[in-house]
């Protein structure tokens, strides 16, 4: 049986509407609420805890039904991405292990306009390949593929 271990964390970040992050961070379960402010007043938004992904609970406003799969997905980013002033960066990372047969990890950096998803193997890997460009170090698919697998204690999510 697998002992997987995980801790999650978010940057320190600021909404536009503190009512609505309260209802959204309302909505999950597994984390702690590390929000502070500033001397000058200003709300700096974070979160964390000793457990792999918050578990998320939406209902549906209209039928009352739980959100689940890419519609929850989906929702619930959309609802960060509408709290984010302009300029403002949210940043969701993940590390994830069993015993030291591997590590797992990835970030979700979030702005009002987009998201992109960052996993520890293939940032790892696009390093690798890159410092070895600047050397002038090429390598074919075969090499890359035998570099790869001797990588397997990364997870690739």
């Amino acid at each position: 049986m697998a002992d997987y271990m995980a801790v999650h964390r978010t940057n320190y970040f600021k909404v536009n509407d503190e009512k609505k992050w309260n209802e959204w961070f309302s909505c999950l379960s597994g984390t702690e609420d590390f929000t502070r402010t500033d001397k000058d007043g200003t709300v700096w938004h974070g979160f964390g805890g000793y457990s792999y992904s918050p578990w998320f609970e939406w209902h549906d406003e209209e039928s009352g039904e739980q959100l689940d799969g890419d519609l929850f997905i989906d929702k619930s980013l959309e609802m960060l991405q509408n709290m984010l002033p302009n300029g403002e960066v949210f940043i969701y990372s993940e590390v994830g292990w069993d015993k030291l047969r591997y590590v797992a990890g990835w970030s979700m950096v979030v702005t009002n306009q987009n998201f992109e998803v960052i996993d520890l193997a293939n940032g790892s890997m696009d390093a690798v390949k890159k410092l070895l460009a600047e050397q002038g170090i090429e390598k074919t698919d075969d090499e890359w593929n035998k570099f790869r697998d001797n990588m397997d204690w990364i997870i690739r999510r």
